[in-house]
């Protein structure tokens, strides 16, 4: 409902009448416009003249803070105030009214089931019911289903629902308007924060984008969905609506920006990292690695043994006696991690689940096969089995190339990932590749992998990611050749040229009275220093414990130079794996029966669930009372999963016995001209792996002044200056 001004006014925009309901605050940033209802007007953004038809407190705030380009960063400041006021108010009403009750009242429950409920408790309740619909992804229309009703009445009879249209415009528009302000004042005391953005279509054929931003404690914030479908997606124009988000939160802040290898994005992050130097350009490390599952299977030796698998892994989760047959003897042997699993070629992850699960149970496939060959029909099966000569061990060999792989994406695509650890995980694949038995038919595959392994490699032999594993507490770059160091330093040195373009870094050089190069240099000791673990940097690293950014957070050298690029290097989200989440949401959201849900919608129930999933702890006190975060945060994603479809065929034996006999096309008939891993002129992979081990503020004044100065200097080169340092 819009809000009320004077009805009898001959004048709308007039303020001198005191007559009726005054008008909300939020209407000094609109125009009012003509009367459409009683008391309810047309409202026009003063700024980018927007219409508001009728005119609606709660979406005239929400515009204000976060849909309007044009409006002053001062009146988004003041809305937002008013907003927090407001809840400030209610909250201080809400427990005033609770202290004014009679602690000693032993009323009776039928004296509470029909007295009529506060304004505090109903919007108590409101508010937890609009929480309820959009993090379990409910739509609509249930409010007004007739069993919600009866099952909302037998809970509390004098509590009335909304209606659908409430709902969805009035409660919705108060909830994200909530969220959107919180969301505000959290990113106002934060720094080094990344951007990650992803594209989607929708269910109805929108051309939808995301925008997330990464925290450097591991939080994600949903910033933005837009709706490109009316714009071609060029680098130019990705990189435009990039910056727009940067600007509005503040260019300073942001330390870098990660999205998929696609080639408009690509060419979007280096239009943005050329006109902001110190935000640095990430390539999606889950996805490369993805790719790079995607190339191993594509060769006829990987393509060979999944498709036996498979045969296996099917007759045995389709056909009954078999399958109880199989679970028995594993029970019998006693053998741990479950039956045989399925391979989901859209989840790359379960590649190695499913190779893994057929070498475990080696001894149990050969038994029932063995015990039970009246039972056991399936010539195919029993081919494999027994007759396949290499199988098994075949499948060990695929799956120890795989488990790297496995192991890396789901590591990398947590929230504690950092740039050191996609590096420290390539090393990891590279080692289980140079592992691959360099004989028969091996031969092929292990060069297919190494060519593969290269090709993805070189996305990733970034400075960067070097830089991070050298100066990571744990790696403490370990296992990096002596000829890399110098590699090493001008990454160094050119990320701190381009760090010194941000004020709060640079009122450290004021403060030590140093010039940029002065600067440079101290770092590269620094850097040294912390090699050598000379004080402040022989602190032990517990990974139990601490992660990169807490211990350099707690080491302060004078100056704090090294810390400082550290602290950058370490909040950097190497992935944007939280995108890929936010659309599987929304595809969870929208599902078939919601195509038709607005953009505007989409985005606020998806950042009010992805906010209160992110705050669970806090926001489901009674819930998680006797649970961890961490529990909370499984539950809570295991919730949005639907059953994974394994199969929806019976087994069929002809199909299975062509699928045995008509081995795959070999599509790897072309040389590949023996190679060597790259990672190896970089790493000493037999040292990393011999034991086969992978496991405030300070004062300001005169900053600007100081800072214009600093500009008047001449830019170093840092490689350079990397060679007189090392002179």
């Amino acid at each position: 409902m819009s809000d009320s001004v004077p009805s009898n006014s001959k004048k709308p925009k007039s303020t001198n009448y005191t007559g009726g309901r005054p008008k909300k605050p939020i209407w000094r940033f609109f125009e009012q416009g003509e009367e459409i209802d009683k008391g309810h007007y047309v409202a026009i953004c003063l700024a980018c003249k927007q219409i508001f038809r009728p005119g609606k407190s709660t979406a005239m705030e929400k515009h204000i803070i976060s849909n309007c380009l044009e409006v002053d960063r001062l009146i988004r400041e003041a809305v937002i105030y008013m907003v927090e006021a407001h809840e400030r108010k209610t909250f201080s009403d809400a427990n005033a009214n609770a202290k004014c009750k009679n602690n000693d009242q032993t009323t009776l429950d039928n004296f509470y089931e029909n007295s009529d409920l506060s304004k505090e408790r109903k919007e108590d309740i409101d508010t937890a019911l609009t929480k309820a619909f959009m993090c379990c992804g409910l739509p609509w229309h249930l409010v007004e289903h007739p069993f919600i009703i009866e099952l909302f009445k037998q809970l509390r009879s004098n509590y009335s629902l909304p209606n659908r249209k409430a709902l969805a415009d009035t409660m919705l528009t108060q909830e994200i308007l909530r969220v959107n302000v919180k969301l505000y004042r959290l990113l106002e005391e934060e720094n080094n924060l990344t951007l990650a953005l992803d594209g989607w279509t929708s269910p109805s054929g929108k051309s939808l984008w995301n925008f997330v931003i990464h925290l450097s404690n591991g939080w994600d914030i949903l910033w933005k969905i837009s709706d490109f479908s009316n714009e071609s997606h060029t680098a130019v124009f990705l990189a435009q609506q990039i910056q727009l988000i940067l600007e509005e939160i503040s260019i300073q802040k942001f330390a870098g920006i990660v999205t998929d290898a696609g080639s408009n994005v690509h060419s979007a992050r280096n239009l943005i990292s050329g006109r902001f130097p110190h935000i640095l350009n990430i390539r999606c490390v889950a996805h490369s690695l993805n790719l790079i599952t995607k190339d191993l299977i594509k060769h006829t030796f990987a393509k060979k043994i999944i498709q036996w698998c498979t045969v296996i892994v099917t007759y045995f989760k389709k056909s009954h006696r078999p399958k109880e047959l199989l679970e028995s003897k594993i029970l019998e042997k006693k053998i741990k991690g479950g039956g045989l699993k399925t391979y989901l070629d859209t989840r790359w992850t379960t590649v190695y689940e499913m190779l893994n699960s057929i070498s475990r149970l080696e001894l149990c496939l050969k038994e029932v096969i063995n015990e039970n060959s009246n039972i056991i029909t399936s010539e195919a099966v029993k081919t494999i089995i027994n007759w396949k000569c290499g199988f098994f061990s075949d499948v060990y060999e695929l799956a120890n190339v795989m488990k790297p792989i496995r192991d890396t994406i789901l590591s990398l695509e947590s929230s504690k990932s950092t740039l050191a650890d996609c590096y420290f995980s390539f090393a990891c694949l590279g080692q289980s590749i140079n592992k691959i038995p360099d004989e028969n038919e091996n031969i092929r595959f292990r060069q297919h992998a190494i060519k593969s392994f290269n090709e993805r490699f070189k996305m990733y032999d970034f400075d960067e990611y070097l830089l991070s594993y050298y100066i990571h507490p744990g790696y403490r770059g370990f296992g990096v050749k002596a000829s890399q160091l110098q590699r090493i330093q001008s990454a160094a040195a050119r990320i701190w040229q381009q760090m010194l373009k941000i004020s709060n870094i640079a009122v450290y050089l004021k403060k030590y009275n140093h010039t940029k190069k002065q600067s440079a240099e101290t770092l590269l000791a620094q850097i040294g220093e912390f090699h050598l673990q000379i004080p402040p940097y022989q602190t032990p690293y517990i990974s139990q414990v601490n992660t990169p950014l807490s211990w350099w957070k707690e080491c302060i050298p004078t100056p704090p130079y090294l810390q400082l690029l550290a602290v950058k290097l370490f909040s950097v989200i190497p992935h944007a794996a939280s995108c890929e989440r936010v659309w599987s949401i929304c595809g969870w959201m929208v599902g078939k029966r919601r195509t038709r849900l607005l953009t505007d919608n989409l985005e606020a129930v998806s950042k009010i669930h992805s906010y209160y999933i992110a705050n669970s702890k806090s926001k489901l006190p009674n819930y998680s009372k006797d649970r961890t975060a961490d529990e909370l945060h499984t539950i809570l994603n295991d919730a949005h999963l639907c059953d994974d479809e394994e199969y929806d065929d019976d087994y069929n034996e002809d199909e299975m016995t062509k699928l045995l006999t008509s081995p795959p096309i070999d599509d790897d008939r072309e040389q590949v001209s023996p190679q060597d891993l790259e990672i190896l002129d970089v790493l000493d992979l037999n040292l990393m792996f011999r034991d086969n081990s992978t496991d405030k503020q300070l004062e300001l004044d005169g900053l600007d002044d100081f800072i214009q100065e600093l500009d008047k200097e001449d830019d170093f080169d840092p490689d350079l200056l990397v060679q007189n340092f090392n002179s």
